[in-house]
């Protein structure tokens, strides 16, 4: 299977930066814990016009860990939750 925008799996957060740019947002890692969940993993967020690109790295940066999409509609409606 092919993933959105070439990805692959095993590409690192600096790889994805230097083929990609500069995320619009990003967070998680090694400064940041949540109480309840304790440390969040490091993400990049890309807005394109029709939708979003969320992609959430394993703890060294080394690897994707998970990729989702969403289209602009359901992320305004979870904003709102």
């Amino acid at each position: 299977d092919v993933l959105p925008s070439d990805l692959s799996f095993g590409f690192s957060r600096i790889e994805v930066n230097s083929k990609y740019d500069t995320p619009d947002y990003c967070g998680g890692g090694e400064a940041e814990a949540n109480l309840f969940f304790g440390k969040i993993p490091p993400w990049d967020k890309y807005v394109y016009g029709n939708y979003t690109l969320h992609l959430q790295y394993n703890i060294n940066e080394s690897a994707i860990d998970l990729i989702t999409i969403m289209s602009p509609s359901l992320e305004s409606y979870l904003e709102q939750l």
